[in-house]
């Protein structure tokens, strides 16, 4: 595999192996598996690395990661059933790696749609997993 450095691509995003199929996590948050690898984020207290970008459908196909931190505005699976996101919520990760209004720990987008549906598909604004909302 390529250096780090390496494997940015022009638009930001970062090219890792994927761990598994994917094929159903575009637009979830997605972390490091320990091997160094792209899986979505399974728990609440998982610390995304940004946000998948395209549908691997295999283990060891590239994923699109557009990671968290950047600033960037992309798109992200949310689920608005679990709780109301207004616009300028705070969103976290559940177990399923979807976007959920934050409630403690770390948050790492910012919503710029509304959502009250277990599968909406919204654009929100990625943000640092070191900032804690007190």
């Amino acid at each position: 595999m390529a250096n780090f450095a390496e494997q940015f691509l022009e638009d930001d995003q970062i090219i890792l192996e994927a761990d598994a199929d994917l094929s159903a996590k575009q637009f979830y948050f997605v972390k490091l598996s320990s091997d160094g690898q792209v899986a979505y984020c399974s728990g609440t207290d998982n610390i995304p690395i940004g946000v998948l970008q395209n549908d691997p459908d295999a283990a060891a196909e590239d994923a699109k990661v557009l990671p968290c931190g950047s600033g960037k505005i992309c798109k992200l699976t949310v689920d608005g059933n679990a709780g109301a996101i207004s616009i300028g919520s705070y969103l976290d990760t559940n177990a399923a790696g979807k976007g959920v209004v934050h409630t403690s720990g770390h948050y790492f987008a910012i919503a710029l749609e509304t959502s009250t549906a277990a599968t909406d598909v919204i654009p929100v604004i990625l943000l640092t997993g070191n900032v804690t909302k007190v």
